[in-house]
């Protein structure tokens, strides 16, 4: 017996106001996998739609038609979206494109969040388990690019550093070493190494998005 709870103090989005129930989704022999019509066990029993009319099905042969756009441009309001059962079982969960639009502004899916993940070491783990599958790649790809940049900034200052490490001896002083820095955009990062202080922050600063750079339908 498959079954989803909603509660108020489980709510991301939809308001289902004071309801508090386990909605009977699916009944599934777990040795055979065969699914039983849905029957009255005394819980509430998921509201079943037959948006596929006598012409959608005609277009779903056709191998330009987009299932996955039909449903999203459903709007019904205060929904999640649909999960389509094929007839082979196979389920495939589509949410609307109004839901998506509320969870990102919600949950903060933008550029700036994953930076601000990242630069204060709390990872990206918390924000992918919060946000809808749709975002888990563009987030993951985002947090790749950003650690890229961070990696090719230290791996450029730690050439400097060392470059110049190498060339000095027991006489140089911190003055000619200003000299080599100051002329390096990565001077603050390279003092920072030079005092044995901490520079990560110095890195994430340089890279901090401008703006929110939005994550949009399609990108991937």
């Amino acid at each position: 017996y498959l079954f989803e709870i909603i509660d108020p103090s489980n709510r991301i989005v939809v308001d289902y106001g004071d309801r508090s129930e386990l909605v009977l989704l699916a009944i599934i022999d777990t040795r055979t996998g065969f699914e039983f019509p849905l029957q009255d066990i005394g819980f509430p029993i998921v509201q079943e739609h037959d948006l596929f009319g006598a012409d959608t099905v005609a277009h779903a042969n056709d191998k330009k038609y987009d299932v996955l756009s039909y449903y999203r441009a459903v709007n019904m309001p205060n929904r999640e979206g649909f999960v389509i059962r094929f007839a082979g079982g196979l389920r495939a969960k589509i949410k609307m494109l109004e839901y998506l639009r509320l969870h990102k502004l919600l949950t903060g899916v933008s550029e700036k969040r994953v930076w601000e993940c990242l630069s204060t070491g709390a990872g990206i783990d918390a924000m992918v388990e919060r946000v809808p599958d749709e975002f888990h790649d563009w987030v993951k790809k985002t947090a790749e690019s950003l650690q890229l940049q961070y990696a090719g900034i230290e791996r450029r200052a730690r050439n400097i550093f060392a470059a110049t490490e190498l060339e000095a001896n027991k006489s140089t002083t911190r003055k000619e070493y200003a000299r080599v820095f100051s002329q390096s955009p990565l001077k603050s990062i390279l003092f920072a190494m030079l005092d044995e202080k901490p520079y990560s922050h110095l890195i994430w600063r340089m890279i901090e998005p401008k703006n929110t750079a939005p994550f949009r339908m399609g990108e991937e």
